[in-house]
């Protein structure tokens, strides 16, 4: 499956180092939605193939931390230059 099926945005999302040792997880999705138990739900493209989305990734409240749109080329958030307490990133 072509990456654009599952979203035309590359996301960051900040997790406990116990899921991720780098406190990273990155996916490719459209949509990003919080749920009303606080779950974090990524969600594909809509495509002339399938014309419902499907769940990328799901984290369970808690399990999750903050997420942005990254850059392809890094993973930086794309809208925000810096802020206290960023995962700086060396070159």
């Amino acid at each position: 499956m072509e990456m654009q099926n599952y979203g035309d945005y590359f996301w960051c999302v900040k997790v406990p180092q116990e899921i991720s040792p780098d406190g990273e997880i990155y996916v490719n999705a459209q949509k990003a939605e919080i749920t009303s138990n606080g779950d974090l739900i990524f969600w594909s493209s809509i495509t002339e193939k399938r014309n419902e989305p499907f769940q990328n990734l799901s984290l369970a409240r808690g399990s999750w931390m903050a997420f942005y749109i990254a850059s392809p080329l890094g993973g930086g958030a794309v809208a925000i230059d810096t802020w206290e307490g960023e995962v700086i990133r060396e070159a």
